[in-house]
């Protein structure tokens, strides 16, 4: 997974271009949206609610590995790189689900959790 200079959900096919990243089908037809701009909000929810599902499972696992790098790699490509940009994109362009405007991600999942 390519360390990426904006959330996710904040990218346009310009930007998955340039940052060599496959384009998803949704920003084919044009090139100046959003993912987040393509989605309803219900889409927006289930795209938060997998994303946080997927990112508790994988620090559930972390947490009880002693590999250092495994625990620097979630915290830097994992949390930081993907599931906090993404919520504080939506936070920025007011879009964030009500059912995560209350949790502090990075306390949840820190490593010290």
């Amino acid at each position: 997974m390519p360390k990426l200079d904006k959330a996710i959900l904040e990218m346009t096919s310009v930007d998955h271009v340039n940052a060599n990243t496959k384009v998803p089908y949704a920003l084919q037809a044009n090139p100046r949206v959003t993912l987040a701009e393509t989605m309803s909000d219900q889409d927006l929810l289930q795209f938060v609610t997998d994303e946080v599902k997927t990112v508790r499972k994988i620090h559930a696992e972390v947490m009880k590995s002693a590999d250092t790098k495994k625990k620097e790699v979630f915290m830097d490509r994992i949390l930081g790189g993907r599931l906090l940009p993404n919520i504080g994109y939506l936070e920025r362009i007011k879009r964030l689900p009500d059912e995560f405007k209350t949790t502090d991600f990075s306390l949840e999942l820190s490593l010290d959790a």
